[in-house]
């Protein structure tokens, strides 16, 4: 491998109160520019277990989301906790899929807005 070789994976720093979590490059975006996305906040995440719900902008409606979800964009466990304490906003697609004992809807696609 040559010195001049350029790192696989670019990492950027999310800086949220005085605490700073590095996480894979996340792009940040307007609100507007979002499409089919819907908004919200964390409402509730249990670290122990890995879940938690978002409650919707829209209306104010809970939807669930796995760590799973949180992890692909590249973010921690104790990012999520402060950014739920902070009220930092979300923009994320809703799935529909069969839960544990029912057809239930879940948050994918997870982005941090400004």
């Amino acid at each position: 491998m040559k010195a001049s070789a350029k790192p696989e994976k670019a990492h950027a720093i999310c800086y949220l109160h005085s605490f700073a979590f590095p996480f894979a490059m996340q792009q940040v975006v307007p609100a507007m520019q979002l499409g089919e996305y819907l908004t919200g906040r964390v409402k509730f995440f249990d670290g122990t277990q890995n879940y938690g719900f978002f409650i919707l902008d829209l209306d104010g409606t809970d939807l669930f989301v796995h760590y799973d979800e949180f992890f692909k964009a590249g973010m921690t466990l104790e990012y999520i906790q402060v950014a739920r304490l902070m009220g930092t906003r979300f923009a994320f697609q809703k799935i529909t899929y069969y839960g544990k004992y029912n057809l239930s809807y879940k948050a994918v696609n997870i982005i941090i807005l400004q």
